[in-house]
């Protein structure tokens, strides 16, 4: 660390920091005010106004400092003073002089340094208006600027401590002397050497230019531009005032000057001889001569640098004020007690009350109850101790509106020193959108994760269906076939129809997965939701019971939607009987149709929504409800809170599919003990609705003679279908893939009827082989059978148009019927 060096006339330099009589004074609010200034333009903790002393530094103002003196020889500012310009270190750690003075190495720990020097009028350094922050930084050349003025400032605020004394203390003086020193040299050495502003003797003259000086001391050379021969060969009047209303006003004023009222610090605006405006502070005397002519002693100071940095600080104050002003976050000060001593509009604005209402009350109105002993026992600590209870950067916290709604506000806090005392500034910004923003994500991520793993449980369950209904297919296949060759008294016939009869429950079961993973087919056609559930209300009463009242509330615009009548059946009913088993003590079941718009906000804060015009199924009990936890799984399959063996879990799932791949949407609404809505979202169809036909029953089919290629990678699948086919006295060629089936049409002469093919098969699809074949015989007709749904054939679990499609498992009856009908048809 360097000792800071003395100047060369250190004894001159104290005697002209004495003429201030400014040190161990009491706090001034002229000096707070501009160093709370520096410290806001320049953004920095600390700001000081300090005098450097014999051994001392001692601080006039500060602004987040405690102490109010340091020991010369560590002071900043002793470096400072033998400056002219601005004095800045921007990194106290990498300046040898500072590195390892204990002001950078202990408290305040200062590692950015910026002083503008106080500079008497004789040129010495009588201390600084320095700024100060914790970390290395730079001033903009805006701050700089700043910094310059507000330390001019500073010293014509000490300025006008010692300027008044000194010229009552040459008024008295010249008065004291006038009768011995008149008419004597002594007066006029003494009028002009020792005086620092400009000083002047004048007496009224009886022709142009009205008034001649006597006295005319070098600060009025420097102040106006002119000499005593100048001067008095042009005139005052004349020279100072080109205006000639000021001129007629001058004039009036040295006469009331002369009849003894003298001016006292009154302000002038005159030209100087190089045609520069100044402003000039003027006080006078009048005095009168051995001979009896009254002279006037004037006494000038030029303040306009003082008032240019009053006007500079004005205009801080004003662009301080229209800062705080147009901010949109909340601006509010406190001081110790936590009384509120200024807030801004937007202040107003958040919380609801007039700035009359809040100055002077207690933060805490602005508090909800529970945080007010917080914050009151938190900043007695701090101001006790130093200890935060909190972080002062952007803390979030509950704030309290007139209204006495709580507002989620992100918090961030300064502190600065006024008058010894500590100052709080806090800038509250309302997160409410954040807020409701991060709840829409969180809602959205927990969607995704439970759509991910919908489709991945229905991947696995559509998979398990496939080849489940392979094998129920034979199972169902050949008990049909076996049953049909038993007598009607073989005791075996019960038993084979107990294998048919869980065939179909089993069959039952693989739909129900098929409809979850929505890999099932589907008929759309354009409907009437409200005759749908008009025609379900009789089935409906009669499952859910006399203790449940069923309430139906069908709104009579209700658009048509496209979709499979019987699913939207299914739908209905799973709801109803799930509703049902949430009132065990009975309740109400209400149906509910009407026509939705869902716009662009709904979709974002739900995924898998699209907006657009649907019609709205809604399915509500009073019964038991669900918690979050049962709410986010209840579409999962065989996920069901019933008592084991009261239900298998694939009702909702079963929902959830058939809604989806009918291009809708669903949604759960529940509390415990509050019941439950599912709204189920279908879109409103394009086509207008069609009045049903009449549809003849569909007759069994005989027996045919056609060739037909048979193609199918399951065995026992394989065996079963050409037995059925060759009962009913058609020729198969049958082949197990894709490359046998070509190579049997190659060799096969006459013609091929009929291709029936599972879809999904090893190395080339059913959809891929009938492209091949057709090819090569445009006559030949196709049937697809698959356990479930494929994009070779369908799209969104839809057939494509002219496609024949069986699905497994089917019986012998329905293959043979199928078969026929396309062959008769030609579809």
């Amino acid at each position: 660390m360097t000792k800071p060096p003395i100047s060369a006339d250190e004894a001159s330099r104290l005697r002209a920091l004495d003429e201030y009589r400014i040190l161990d004074t009491s706090p001034e609010q002229a000096f707070d005010d501009i160093t709370q200034l520096a410290s806001q333009i320049c953004g920095t903790p600390i700001a000081l106004v300090s005098l450097v002393d014999r051994a001392r530094q001692w601080f006039k103002s500060r602004v987040g400092l405690l102490v109010t003196e340091n020991s010369r020889d560590v002071s900043f500012c002793a470096h400072a003073i033998l400056q002219k310009e601005l004095f800045i270190v921007p990194d106290t750690l990498n300046d040898e002089r500072f590195a390892s003075n204990p002001l950078v190495t202990s408290d305040p720990q200062i590692r950015f340094y910026a002083a503008a020097p106080l500079c008497s009028p004789e040129g010495f350094g009588l201390g600084t208006l320095c700024v100060i922050d914790h970390v290395p930084r730079q001033l903009s050349t805006g701050q700089q600027g700043s910094l310059r003025i507000l330390g001019r400032q500073v010293m014509t605020q000490l300025e006008l401590r010692r300027n008044p004394s000194k010229l009552e203390s040459a008024l008295d003086a010249l008065k004291r002397t006038e009768e011995s020193l008149r008419g004597e040299n002594l007066f006029r050495r003494l009028l002009i050497t020792q005086a620092a502003e400009g000083i002047c003797v004048c007496h009224e003259t009886a022709n142009h230019p009205y008034i001649g000086f006597t006295e005319w001391n070098d600060r009025m050379t420097e102040i106006t531009g002119y000499t005593l021969e100048g001067i008095n060969r042009l005139g005052w009047y004349q020279a100072m005032y080109p205006d000639t209303v000021v001129q007629a006003r001058a004039v009036e004023r040295m006469a009331q000057m002369r009849q003894g009222k003298d001016l006292l610090g009154e302000e002038w605006e005159i030209t100087r001889a190089d045609g520069e405006k100044r402003l000039l502070s003027i006080s006078t005397s009048r005095l009168q001569s051995n001979d009896g002519v009254v002279h006037v002693l004037a006494l000038m100071q030029d303040i306009t640098q003082r008032r240019e940095s009053e006007q500079q600080v004005r205009n801080s104050e004003a662009r301080y004020r229209s800062l705080t002003g147009t901010a949109s976050d909340a601006i509010i000060t406190i001081n110790e007690d936590s009384t509120i001593l200024f807030v801004n509009r937007a202040a107003e604005t958040m919380f609801g009350y007039a700035d009359t209402e809040m100055l002077g009350q207690s933060l805490t109105m602005l508090m909800p109850e529970y945080l007010r002993h917080i914050h009151r026992t938190g900043i007695k600590r701090y101001l006790d101790t130093g200890q935060k209870h909190i972080s002062w950067a952007a803390t979030e916290l509950p704030g309290l509106h007139k209204s006495g709604q709580e507002i989620p506000l992100e918090l961030s806090f300064g502190e600065s020193i006024e008058h010894n005392k500590r100052v709080f500034t806090g800038i509250a910004r309302d997160i409410s959108e954040r807020k409701r923003a991060e709840e829409v994500r969180r809602h959205l991520e927990e969607q995704l994760r439970q759509s991910t793993k919908m489709e991945a449980v229905g991947q696995l369950a559509g998979g398990i269906a496939h080849d489940f209904n392979n094998m129920l297919t034979g199972i169902t296949g050949y008990g049909e076939l076996l049953l049909a060759r038993l007598d009607p008294t073989s005791l075996l016939r019960n038993d084979v129809e107990e294998i048919l009869k869980a065939g179909e429950r089993a069959a039952s079961l693989t739909q129900q997965l098929l409809a979850f993973s929505r890999r099932q087919i589907l008929d759309p056609r354009v409907i009437d939701l409200n005759d749908l559930v008009t025609n379900m209300e009789k089935l409906l009463r009669r499952l859910i019971g006399e203790d449940v009242e069923l309430v139906t509330f069908l709104s009579p615009e209700l658009a048509p939607v496209k979709a499979d009548s019987s699913r939207i059946e299914q739908v209905i009913l799973n709801l109803a009987l799930n509703a049902r088993d949430a009132m065990p003590q009975g309740g109400k079941l209400t149906i509910e149709t009407s026509n939705a718009e869902l716009d662009e906000n709904y979709a974002r804060q739900h995924l898998g929504a699209q907006p657009g015009a649907y019609v709205l199924l809604a399915v509500s009990d009073t019964g038991i409800g669900m918690d979050a936890e049962t709410r986010s799984r209840i579409f999962e399959p065989y996920f069901t809170t019933k008592e084991q063996g009261k239900g298998s879990g694939l009702g909702l799932s079963m929902v959830y599919g058939i809604v989806k791949q009918s291009e809708g949407y669903v949604m759960v609404y529940s509390e415990p003990e509050r019941g439950t809505t599912l709204k189920v979202y279908l879109p409103q169809a394009k086509e207008p609705l069609k009045k049903p036909g009449d549809v003849n029953a569909r007759l069994r089919a005989a027996g045919g003679w056609e060739t037909i290629l048979l193609v199918e990678d399951e065995e026992v699948v394989l065996r079963l279908v050409r037995s059925i086919l060759q009962k009913e006295g058609y020729t198969v060629l049958e082949a197990k893939s894709g490359a046998e089936a070509i190579a049997l049409s190659e060799q096969q002469a006459g013609a091929i009827h009929l291709l029936v093919t599972d879809v999904v098969m090893p190395r080339m699809s059913g959809r891929q082989l009938a492209q091949r074949l057709t090819d090569a015989r445009p006559e030949l007709r196709v049937l697809y059978m698959s356990g479930y749904t494929d994009d070779a054939i369908v799209h969104h679990g839809v057939l494509d148009p002219g496609l024949a499609f069986i699905q497994k498992p089917f019986t012998p009856e329905a293959l043979a019927s199928k078969v026929r009908e396309i062959l008769d048809t030609g579809q």
